[in-house]
């Protein structure tokens, strides 16, 4: 037995291109990943974000959106069949009472997952961003607010399946970013949504990263 891992192109590429961050106007990053796996267990995966983001005055516009497709070898075929496909993007508006202090914010969002069977799912999001630490080195944030959740499913073929679910959310959300130097960075985020109306129903997400800048273009751009 044996397992060779070969990494074509890693999380995460990411070009980065605006003025200095902590100024106003337009700031953009895209990230860009391509893993394969090789051996007795082949896969591979491929990944994409991107985030755009314009400041002006008081105000916060950002654009995110992601997609990932994961494929892994079938034991009994041989063959590499998908087995993870999901996409997401969202609309958020921020407006900064106190300066990396306190936020309030509403987004609007749109996903897909194949695999979980969501055919389209939308959401809206109110609530409040509070800084507890802002500087050049570290930024943790927290936020606290309210998400209607509806996703609409495919169809299964079953007589009598539900078509779509509707929630409504709590959302209490963490994120915790360490700037190594100005081209490295690691961070954590937490999220924890509890049904309003079912104790029983909740989610619970956290994703550790590291984002590395490979290129970094019109950095004088505006």
């Amino acid at each position: 037995m044996y397992s060779l891992v070969f990494i074509f192109m890693s999380l995460s590429v990411i070009s980065a291109w605006a003025a200095d961050p902590a100024t106003m106007g337009l700031h953009h990053e895209s990230e860009l990943g391509y893993i394969v796996v090789g051996g007795n267990a082949k896969s591979q995966s491929f990944s994409g974000k991107q985030s755009t983001s314009y400041q002006f005055d008081s105000d916060l516009l950002k654009l995110n959106g992601h997609y990932l497709n994961s494929k892994a070898q079938n034991q009994a075929t041989r063959q590499l069949e998908g087995v993870a496909e999901n996409w997401s993007a969202s609309l958020r508006w921020e407006h900064i009472y106190i300066a990396d202090k306190f936020n309030v914010f509403s987004q609007a969002g749109v996903r897909g997952d194949r695999f979980i069977g969501v055919d389209f799912g939308q959401s809206y999001d109110l609530g409040l961003k509070y800084f507890w630490v802002s500087s050049d080195t570290v930024k943790f944030f927290s936020e606290a607010g309210y998400q209607y959740l509806k996703e609409e499913f495919k169809d299964n073929g079953v007589v009598g399946a539900p078509t779509y679910r509707e929630a409504h959310f709590l959302r209490l959300f963490s994120q915790v970013d360490y700037i190594y130097t100005p081209s490295i960075k690691f961070g954590l985020w937490v999220e924890y949504l509890p049904d309003m109306k079912d104790e029983e129903n909740y989610r619970f997400n956290f994703s550790p990263y590291m984002l590395a800048v490979l290129s970094d273009t019109y950095r004088d751009w505006e």
